[in-house]
């Protein structure tokens, strides 16, 4: 069958049974009339020429065909933008057929579904059939679940046709039509850049300008993708990119990686952006469509929001500008010497790569291949990417020696060589086109000899120039691979018309070219040349002169502290380069890009003095970067040596913002709230009315975590009277929403649902914390969520990590199929045992334990599931003993749940009843969030009915119409506990009634495992029908110790 292939390849990628596919129908319209009207025959050619449309377009879109079925096909995708496309696609074609015009529909849903028999089973199939009925000839149809989740990832527009009721289908399905039609005609492109034209020398290299024509023709159709090039230095990676540009017809934007330690965050996009912007009207384009980007450019002015973006944000925003680019003509994004590419342009080219298909645009990353030793940054995208069908690897290699004499054929000044020189030239390149073309220029020097290296060769070149072009190369060498007009003409002293000539010689002796704003070497290996052939002395000299210069031209702009602190340290200067290291940590965090921050900050305070102001700033910003990069430890100990220095040197303020940004790292638990308390009397005497709110307001949780209701109170009016005086509406939200638990009123998870809902849509529409507010919402929404709507929130959530280039972010991972308590109590255990071996490799430490408290312990759980309480004892009471550590309500809450589980399996159910009294006694378990609401019922109900304890149930049960005004999950578990009083008052009757409701409540939201919990609870009181269902739960997780307890009827 078609879909095997696919089927196989797919479930290789997933976890467990089901994954978020799109799925597709296409019927033929008016078919059966056809068939009337022109016969048998006619209609056999129409299908045929049908079904070869379909066809022909599947493999370009990673599309699989399941079924087919006359005028019907049943087609699934691993992405609803690579089916729209698809739809599109056949459609376009469709049109410009010189054949019968064929006339179909189409409709496409997605969602999670299980594989059965080489096909697909579940609603979303279903609803996809009934949309695909629904299209008119022409129509391509999707459902709101799909235009939600590629809203911001599709070129094409989207006409609402509102709610439609569908056969078989509960509630309205709300439909939107995509218009599929190419776009309008190209409007006037960006120029392509000033990187050369076609040359007579470009030879050997037929098979990969064809390859590159070819991606080019795939763009002018619609279809984007990547483009890497790889090889050896002096190979033609950036020859090749020039040939190609001046012959494609695709307008192209390029950016390049510099070689240096200090390199400014982004740069390669933020050259390609400047590029862009002296395009008439293209500023003006990025101030509309993308001001977040403007951070990049801060020559052109602070965006009109007065913010800055985070990391998302800058992502998405670079997408927009591409893709609205993309819709006035063909568009090529070209990022040179991704090898040298700091973490944050990585990402954002990985980000890019995997939008650039449907967007489209072409994105091309050249590298050196010979410079990517293991743990390169760059190997694991390289090895990742390669993967994907839309990916195109070059890779170069070296000429053959008929290539290698036809280059040599078109070099200037041929005829001085001698035969056997030019033998000898074509053995010593090696097949090397930059060593070719060097030692070809070299040919007939007065010197007589060949040089032996490149490096030779560009020298004589620049010996062989007048005196003020050596200087303008020198002085270019010494600024780097690029330099601007501007800085040559302040450090040769001389106006830009005086550099025209010396610029015009060095260009013409084939070691610069013109740039966008000044001048750039051609290859890195001549600026290597021309660099490393001056005295080191002289070296630092002129780093100084230039330094000079751009603190003139440029001391105040942070975005160029990363060339000012590269030229001081050159020079030798590194106390001075300091404040310039600092500057730049703190423009790269801005920018989050942690990785570099830190190396600006580690470089400050290494050449900082012991006790000085300069080094307390560099332990502040590094801590932050620490702190950006999850790495707790070292953030705490950095951050507190910092407000140790600012304590006795610092003013007030370096206090109270070193005292906040600790806080801010630190666990939670005594320590941190201590930390919090020592911010606000940092911060009262001076801080805004704001900032010192959003401290109370914390104050007033950390108080609420340990138990001092007292002391939340006092913070909590403290933080409200503060929040008016700020006059800011979203603080005052925020007092509100961290009072609810703290106020517990009748009903508040139901008004702390609609805060996080708001926050969401605000997060959304700002574009900023937006994974962090659908966390919150997914679990609070889950008080009354099935597991389809909390499946469609995952999906909606992943979709957007995926469309931001966030989606391999530790904190995401969760995403990947659900929150780990979600996960365990869903009975998705495979899912929780993945994320925490993803986990541990990713960290591996003990900060794992404080960033990721809950995983640990359910992992172990599953563990105990599988193989018993002696394969999982040690873990889980590691894993909490660290989680209890902190001291807080909930974290006591949640290991005694965790511990509970181990416990419950040894026979000690009287040691968690002890548990839960205790903790009880502390606070009302109303006060609990969902998630730890049923992971401590679980655990609680079969304790008090194993040890026969109804003292454990009585805190509960005492809020009983108060909880159950919280939602179906919050009555469910109330019922369970109330069943189980029953129970052992001897009133089997009402506590089998009672466990059953609960148990219909669990399966019909998709609470699987906490409906098999209940299996052997209802067989106790005289209810054995769900034993059946039990065992085939825990057979289907492997769940080997768990089926022989449960047959041992050792709960009875």
């Amino acid at each position: 069958m078609r879909a095997v292939g696919y089927a196989a390849h797919r479930m290789a990628n997933v976890t467990g049974d089901t994954a978020l596919r799109a799925f597709l129908f296409a019927d033929l319209r008016d078919y059966t009339a056809f068939v009337e009207r022109e016969g048998d025959r006619a209609a056999a050619e129409l299908i045929r020429a049908y079904r070869a449309l379909i066809r022909a377009r599947l493999p370009a879109h990673d599309g699989a065909e399941l079924k087919t079925e006359g005028d019907s096909f049943y087609i699934v995708f691993p992405s609803p933008s690579k089916a729209i496309a698809f739809g599109a696609d056949v459609f376009r074609a469709a049109r410009e057929s010189a054949g019968k015009r064929l006339k179909f529909g189409v409709g496409i849903h997605v969602g999670e579904t299980v594989p059965l028999d080489g096909q697909f089973v579940g609603s979303a199939v279903n609803v996809a059939a009934r949309i695909g009925s629904l299209a008119g000839d022409g129509e391509l149809l999707v459902t709101d679940t799909v235009r939600g989740l590629v809203r911001t990832n599709t070129p094409f527009r989207f006409e609402d046709r509102g709610p439609i009721p569908l056969k078989g289908i509960a509630e309205p399905i709300h439909v939107f039509a995509v218009d599929w039609s190419l776009p309008s005609p190209p409007a006037p492109a960006p120029p392509p850049p000033a990187i050369g034209t076609r040359t007579a020398t470009f030879v050997g290299r037929d098979s990969e300008v064809d390859t590159l024509a070819r991606a080019a023709a795939s763009l002018l159709n619609g279809r984007g993708g990547t483009v890497f090039v790889g090889g050896a230095a002096g190979l033609g990676k950036s020859r090749l990119l020039r040939e190609w540009t001046a012959t494609s017809g695709v307008a192209t934007l390029v950016g390049g990686c510099g070689a240096t330690d200090a390199r400014p965050p982004y740069e390669p996009f933020a050259a390609m952006l400047r590029q862009l912007t002296r395009a008439p009207g293209e500023e003006a384009r990025l101030r509309r469509v993308a001001p977040d980007l403007l951070v990049f450019l801060p020559e052109l002015g602070t965006s009109e929001r007065p913010r800055h973006p985070d990391r998302d944000a800058l992502f998405g925003a670079m997408l927009r500008m591409l893709r609205d680019l993309a819709r006035t003509g063909p568009i090529t994004v070209a990022i040179e010497d991704l090898h040298w590419a700091e973490d944050g342009s990585l990402a954002l080219f990985r980000f890019l790569s995997g939008l650039a298909d449907a967007a489209p645009f072409l994105l091309v990353g050249t590298y050196r291949d010979d410079e990517l030793p293991r743990g390169h940054p760059l190997r694991p995208i390289l090895a990742e990417l390669a993967r994907r069908s839309d990916v195109i690897e070059i890779h170069l290699q070296p000429l053959g020696t008929a290539e290698a004499t036809r280059l040599l054929d078109h070099a200037p000044g041929l005829d001085a060589i001698r035969g056997d020189e030019r033998d000898r030239i074509v053995a010593l390149a090696e097949g090397n086109p930059l060593f070719l073309e060097e030692l070809a220029r070299s040919a007939g020097d007065p010197a007589g000899a060949l040089p032996l290296t490149i490096a030779e060769a560009i020298v004589r070149r620049v010996g062989a120039l007048d005196e003020d072009a050596r200087r303008l190369v020198t002085y270019a060498a010494i600024c780097g691979q690029h330099v601007a007009f501007e800085l040559l003409q302040r450090v040769l002293g001389k106006p830009e018309r005086e550099l025209l000539r010396p610029a015009r010689a060095a260009i013409e002796a084939s070691l610069l070219v013109e740039s966008t704003d000044g001048l750039m070497f051609g290859h890195a290996l001549t600026r290597e040349a021309v660099y490393r052939d001056l005295m080191k002395r002289e070296r630092r000299l002129l780093h100084e002169e230039v330094a000079e210069a751009l603190i003139a031209l440029h001391g105040d702009d942070a975005s160029s502290a990363a060339d000012i602190e590269r030229q001081l340290a050159d020079a030798g200067l590194a106390e001075r380069a300091v404040p310039y290291a600092l500057a730049a940590g703190r423009e790269a965090l801005r920018l989050l890009a942690a990785g570099e921050a830190a190396a600006h900050f580690e470089r400050a305070i290494d050449a900082s003095g012991p006790g000085s102001l300069e080094r307390a700033r560099g332990l502040e910003g590094l801590g932050n970067a620490y702190r950006h990069q999850l790495l707790v430890s070292k953030a705490v100990a950095t951050l507190t040596e910092a407000v140790a220095l600012y304590r006795t040197i610092g003013t007030p303020q370096d206090v109270a913002r070193g005292q906040s940004a600790l806080a801010r790292s630190l666990p939670f638990g005594p320590l941190e709230r201590t930390a919090w308390q020592d911010a606000w009397r940092a911060s009262e005497a001076h801080a805004s009315p704001g900032e010192l709110s959003a401290i109370a307001t914390t104050l007033a949780d950390r108080a609420f975590e340990a138990t001092d209701d007292a002391d939340a109170s006092q913070w909590i009016s403290r933080a409200r009277e503060l929040a008016a005086k700020s006059g800011s509406s979203a603080r005052v939200d925020a007092v509100e929403e961290t009072d609810l638990p703290i106020a517990h009123p009748i009903g508040w998870h139901v008004l702390h649902e609609r805060g996080l809902a708001k926050r969401l849509d605000q997060a959304l529409e700002r574009d900023e914390l937006v994974v962090t507010a659908y966390r919150r919402y997914i679990d609070g929404r889950s008080r009354e969520a099935d597991a389809n709507e909390r499946q469609a929130l995952l999906a909606r959530a992943r979709a957007y990590a995926m469309a931001h280039g966030i989606g391999d972010r530790p904190r995401m991972l969760t995403f990947r199929s659900g929150p780990p308590w979600m996960l365990w109590l869903a009975g998705d255990w495979d899912d929780v045992v993945w994320l925490w071996s993803e986990l541990q490799r990713r960290f591996g430490g003990d900060d794992i334990w404080e960033i990721f408290p809950d995983t640990g312990p359910l992992a172990a759980a599953v563990r105990l599931e599988r193989e018993g309480p002696g394969a999982a004892a040690s873990t889980l009471r590691m894993a909490t003993d660290h989680q209890a550590s902190s001291g807080t309500w909930h974290a006591r809450v949640a290991s005694a749940a965790h511990l509970a589980n181990l416990e419950l399996a040894e026979g000690r159910a009287s040691a968690v009843a002890v548990s839960f009294r205790t903790l009880a006694e502390a606070r009302t378990p109303q006060a609990l969030e969902l998630p730890l609401f049923l992971l401590s019922v679980r655990v609680v109900g079969p304790a008090a009915l194993l040890a026969a304890d109804r003292s454990v149930l009585a805190p509960w049960l005492a809020t009983d119409d108060a909880v159950r005004a919280d939602g179906a999950m919050f009555a469910a578990g109330i019922d369970h506990l109330r069943a189980v009083e029953h129970a052992l008052e001897g009133r089997a009757d009402a506590a089998r009634e009672l466990l059953r409701r609960t148990a219909a409540t669990y399966a019909t939201l998709g609470w699987d495992h906490l409906a098999a919990d209940l299996a052997w609870q209802r067989a106790r009181v005289g209810d054995p029908s769900g034993l059946d269902g039990a065992r085939d739960f825990y057979r289907a997780r492997s769940a080997s110790w768990r089926l022989r307890w449960l047959e041992e009827a050792q709960w009875r």
